[in-house]
């Protein structure tokens, strides 16, 4: 009756995306609206109707700016948008430092999205899989998203703070989060797993603006680093035979959308190591292509490392109750790209220029930079998971 017949959900979001609304208020409003959706599913598809993503037409303009600031003592907001949306509440939440407030915000639209699922009635209203993809074809929710995973503390240390132990910690996610980056973690989990982690990478990729001035086909974010951490946490916990059960997702990779989704997600991922793969050179770092941004090299050797991570630790194990679709999936991703005669390649490589470097030394004296050693590692278990149980790829 709140919702439907006196539309509480748009005040609250209203007062939510106020710069100047008063702490507790604004944290005690997200907590109420992510009750109200909460297990509802009536409510939740008002909620999903009314409040949109992100703000549309002069709204989203005058907002883009405040939105990636980062400054949490700007107090300017975007006073235009007539219609409520879920950017303006956790933005101005962020910049006014409250992550108690960004954490009720994450969790309203997570909330909103999983009693959408418990829809049985066939209602004619938004479904959780429409929300999801949604999320994940709006560049703007899903940049906000990533850059509130964490504190701007995390991501934006002061002037003069910046040191190696720094930088290591900021990597760190598990150690640096919060609730807010536990609620943001379940909804790209949970959209992800409904088969659109193509659709989210790309979002978070190159804007067309940027396409213009480059004369490269592919600029790798660090939104895009970003999400892969987070997906790829999610991956290594449900390959835990000891978490499976408890895992809120049991297959981050397209498991919850069916056999289709899982395949081309493996394969997107796969093609996008085949794409990195041919740019950055890994055995010539002479000839590294100039950078669009300052890191983006270190960028794009995070993507290669973690998505070869993510795809090795996800071909691992047997068919279950849970994953019904590996040994198809190990012989679709083969067979659509060049994953496993790349990997095979780059394996090789590095023995021949490992053995050349080392002639004369013995095995405990072999000498290999972390950096080679982790792609060893990496190939290993990825060329042995791809032919695991699959006789095509073993041939």
């Amino acid at each position: 009756r709140a919702v439907i017949g006196c539309g509480m959900h748009k005040s609250l979001s209203h007062l939510i995306s106020r710069a100047k609304a008063d702490e507790k208020c604004r944290t005690m409003a997200a907590r109420l609206l992510s009750n109200l959706v909460a297990t509802n599913a009536r409510t939740a598809a008002v909620v999903a109707t009314d409040v949109a993503l992100s703000p549309a037409g002069p709204a989203k303009f005058s907002g883009v700016l405040a939105s990636v600031a980062l400054d949490e003592s700007s107090d300017k907001i975007n006073s235009f948008a007539a219609q409520p949306n879920w950017v303006d509440m956790m933005s101005v939440s962020a910049r006014a430092g409250n992550r108690e407030s960004v954490a009720a915000v994450a969790a309203a639209l997570y909330n909103c999205m999983t009693a959408l699922e418990r829809e049985t009635n066939g209602s004619c209203g938004p479904t959780h899989v429409d929300v999801a993809r949604s999320i994940s074809e709006d560049r703007m929710i899903m940049c906000n998203l990533v850059r509130h995973i964490l504190h701007v503390s995390v991501l934006k240390p002061a002037e003069g703070e910046v040191t190696p132990e720094t930088r290591n910690k900021t990597e760190d996610n598990r150690s640096m989060g919060d609730d807010a980056t536990e609620w943001i973690s379940f909804i790209l989990e949970k959209v992800s797993s409904l088969g659109f982690f193509p659709q989210m990478y790309l979002s978070l990729g190159k804007s067309t603006e940027a396409s213009l001035e480059s004369t490269r086909e592919n600029i790798v974010t660090p939104e895009q680093v970003v999400l892969l951490h987070c997906i790829a946490s999610a991956v290594e916990n449900s390959a835990q035979p000891s978490k499976v059960h408890d895992s809120v997702i049991f297959d981050p990779l397209g498991g919850c959308g069916g056999k289709d989704d899982v395949i081309k997600t493996h394969v997107f991922l796969a093609q996008q190591v085949a794409s990195i793969r041919q740019e950055i050179h890994l055995h010539d770092n002479s000839s590294m292509p100039r950078e669009n941004y300052s890191g983006e090299t270190e960028c794009r050797l995070s993507v290669f490392f973690i998505i070869l991570e993510m795809l090795a630790t996800s071909f691992a194990g047997d068919d279950n109750k849970h994953h019904s679709w590996k040994n198809l999936c190990r012989s679709a991703t083969a067979q659509s790209t060049g994953i496993l005669s790349d990997s095979l390649m780059d394996l090789g490589t590095i023995v021949d220029r490992l053995a050349a470097s080392n002639h004369g030394s013995k095995a405990r004296e072999l000498r290999m930079t972390e950096e080679d050693q982790r792609l060893v590692i990496v190939l290993v278990q990825l060329i042995g998971n791809l032919c695991y149980n699959c006789r095509h790829n073993q041939e």
